[in-house]
């Protein structure tokens, strides 16, 4: 499973998948890497309209004639030890979130990495643990 919404459109990729289905059946393969739901929103990021949350995700999928549409939140931990180990990631570019983080200035960046430092909740000991979701979907294709 890839993100959704960040290669094309939702519903025109909803359409694709449903077509390469025979009729009963789920189309092949999942709806996955190349995107979902969604495209990119205001700044070239993910809509979150879509991308956020799975309702909005079942709704293109049934709005691109699919049906029995079932979607399950994937939820992953994700570990930090420290602060630096979280911001790191966001120096590498690859993303929606790094991309966005590297577009800005040195000073624009430094405000958010602080923002994001006291925001970001942390134990006592610096380690950061939060939790990563990614949506599943799938539905089939009417008989």
């Amino acid at each position: 499973m890839g993100c959704a919404g960040q290669y094309t459109s939702g519903k025109a990729l909803a359409i694709r998948r449903r077509r390469a289905a025979r009729a009963g059946g789920w189309p092949r393969p999942p709806l996955g890497r190349d995107g979902a739901a969604g495209g990119p929103g205001p700044g070239g990021q993910p809509d979150r309209a879509v991308h956020g949350r799975g309702h909005a995700l079942a709704q293109v999928l049934a709005g691109a004639g699919l049906g029995r549409v079932e979607v399950t939140a994937l939820d992953v931990p994700t570990p930090f030890a420290s602060f630096e180990d979280y911001w790191l990631p966001f120096l590498g570019g690859q993303g929606p979130a790094p991309a966005y983080a590297m577009a800005l200035d040195e000073v624009a960046r430094t405000r958010l990495r602080d923002h994001l430092r006291e925001r970001v909740p942390a134990a006592a000991d610096g380690s950061i643990r939060l939790t990563a979701r990614a949506w599943a979907a799938r539905g089939t294709v009417a008989d």
